[in-house]
């Protein structure tokens, strides 16, 4: 047995990619309930996480309809920037006003870490009204760690929290 070439072995890799599209349209065009089946592999296991994740950063048609398991993967180490730009895809005018009471959900009972991750995509998406309600709770917080997080947000984005 012969080892493939550099270039059969490229070959593979689109001839790979191109099943991957076609098989993405399809599921795009003819699921049922697209979002259901996406939202059981968000709550799923790594490679159902990553997949579904991917599909939704370049598809947003679902994105909207997942807020709630997106927001909370932002939160997570492993997949917090892919469920940022899936979030990102998200129309504007359906965002915002579901994003609020997810955001301030999470900080209610949140701690340090979900303020920075919850900030770092507020930032992401220049939602600086969102923002700015995240640092001045960080700020009035008892919890050091957690005012650092608001006074880093404060200074490193003063002038988009002031201008908006």
């Amino acid at each position: 047995m012969t080892t493939p070439s550099d270039q059969e072995r490229w070959a593979a890799v689109v001839a790979a990619r191109s099943e991957l599209h076609r098989v993405q349209a399809d599921f795009h065009q003819d699921a049922a309930d697209p979002a259901g089946v996406l939202r059981e592999a968000l709550r799923g296991n790594v490679g159902g996480q990553a997949t579904a994740l991917l599909y939704l950063g370049g598809l947003s048609r679902d994105a909207a309809a997942l807020l709630p398991e997106l927001v909370a993967l932002t939160i997570s180490d492993r997949f917090h920037g892919y469920a940022r730009a899936a979030i990102a895809q998200i129309r504007r005018d359906e965002l915002m006003p579901e994003l609020e009471p997810l955001v301030t959900q999470h900080l209610e009972s949140g701690d340090d870490y979900e303020y920075w991750r919850l900030g770092d995509l507020l930032a992401y998406l220049q939602a600086w009204p969102l923002l700015r309600d995240l640092v001045q709770r960080a700020l009035a917080d008892a919890d050091p760690e957690v005012r650092e997080a608001g006074r880093f947000y404060a200074d490193e984005y003063a002038v988009s929290l002031r201008t908006t």
